[in-house]
């Protein structure tokens, strides 16, 4: 009699996030070493180009369901009947879902569906800006999204700390992988020799003599856009060829500027703009000088890192994440949050200093490429998903 070989049944992974940026920014090559692993992974998230190019260049299937980052009852309760119809007929093995709207639709979804395994990836806190009513709403989503899930992932240990002492999730069930970080950053991509520094600017007119201090995020409120823009202001009267790049998208909905910074940045010849998503953000660090990212509250604070590991120092703000993404006075400098005073001499002492700037670049470049690589972390998150598949068998 002949036997026959029984081949393991093809695991399937679902990941979900409100926006497939998300998952194309930060988990792609993930996504990726999965399915050239003979896993099934669909990546759920709202309509976007992202989601061509997850399909296209990492190969895994996508399914588009709208999911809106703002409360929309009526359509919040679509989106969750499509998810939950779509996991009930798919079945798939885990659900792994991001950001705040995608986590709790996901975990609730998955939840009904009866899938076993669901974990939630918290990025940050958006009630830490938020006050009475809107606060409580928002703590409660993160207490059901957490609940509900079987594993939460914090992508710092400052940010699991917090969440632990906010009671939004018990101890035992919230971990950090690594030194945290949504998924690394590809080290082969964000090389400090890129060449392509000088086309930027002249794309964006700025001189190749000038000082460019640079921000890459949304551009709105919370990432603290209106101290950084009154701080380039004061060190205009002192510095006379510095410029400030911002790159990202402005919103228009959420916590957008207030108007008399647009018209500041509209006004002001040496502030440019790069608005909208870019897939290649590489050479707009290269284009950079020093970066700064003066943020009212943060998860981890990628941009850190990625400009760490492009040899530039930062500025950030001594807020959840941040302090864990930068090393104070070693890799760049920390200042307190909506302190105008203490962001513009930051800037200021590393403007009039470049052997300090070189030796925070220098030391960011290491530190990232010790704790940050890209490749580290697809393993160890690897290695996580195979430890709860198993404890299935």
């Amino acid at each position: 009699m002949t036997n026959v070989k029984r081949t393991k049944p093809q695991k399937h992974i679902c990941i979900l996030a409100s926006v497939p940026v998300t998952i194309w920014s930060f988990y792609r090559q993930l996504v990726a070493d999965m399915v050239s692993d003979g896993t099934k992974v669909t990546v759920i998230a709202s309509e976007g180009e992202e989601l061509g190019w997850l399909s296209n260049e990492c190969g895994c299937s996508t399914k588009a369901v709208e999911i809106k980052r703002r409360i929309d009852v009526l359509g919040d309760l679509k989106s969750f009947l499509k998810l939950s119809k779509f996991l009930f007929l798919e079945k798939p093995d885990m659900m792994h879902a991001h950001t705040p709207k995608g986590g709790l639709l996901g975990m609730l979804s998955a939840f009904f569906a009866g899938c076993k395994k669901r974990i939630y990836t918290v990025h940050g806190l958006p009630m830490d800006t938020a006050t009475g009513l809107k606060r409580k709403l928002l703590w409660a989503v993160e207490w059901l999204s957490c609940k509900l899930a079987t594993k939460v992932l914090a992508v710092s240990p400052s940010l699991k700390k917090r969440m632990i002492e906010e009671k939004l999730c018990n101890k035992d069930k919230i971990t950090v992988l690594n030194h945290g970080s949504a998924c690394g950053i590809d080290l082969s991509r964000f090389k400090p020799d890129s060449a392509r520094g000088p086309e930027v600017r002249k794309k964006l007119g700025i001189p190749t003599s000038a000082f460019v201090i640079g921000f890459v995020g949304r551009i709105v409120n919370d990432k603290g856009v209106s101290h950084l823009v009154r701080a380039f202001e004061v060190l205009q009267k002192d510095f006379d060829d510095i410029w400030l790049m911002l790159v990202g998208d402005f919103e228009t909905v959420r916590d957008s500027l207030d108007p008399r910074t647009a018209k500041k940045i509209d006004d002001n010849g040496n502030i440019t703009c790069s608005n909208g998503f870019i897939k290649d953000i590489v050479p707009y660090y290269a284009a950079m000088d020093m970066l700064a990212l003066p943020t009212k509250r943060e998860g981890f604070g990628l941009v850190l890192i990625e400009a760490a590991a492009m040899k530039l120092p930062v500025v950030a703000t001594r807020v959840t994440g941040c302090v864990d993404a930068v090393d104070e006075d070693v890799t760049g400098r920390l200042v307190e949050p909506e302190s105008l005073t203490e962001l513009t001499e930051a800037l200021r002492d590393l403007l009039e200093n470049s052997d300090e700037r070189n030796r925070l670049g220098q030391n960011g470049f290491r530190r990232t490429h010790e704790k940050f690589d890209s490749i580290q972390l697809v393993k160890v998150h690897l290695k996580f998903y195979d430890h709860l598949l198993n404890e299935m068998r």
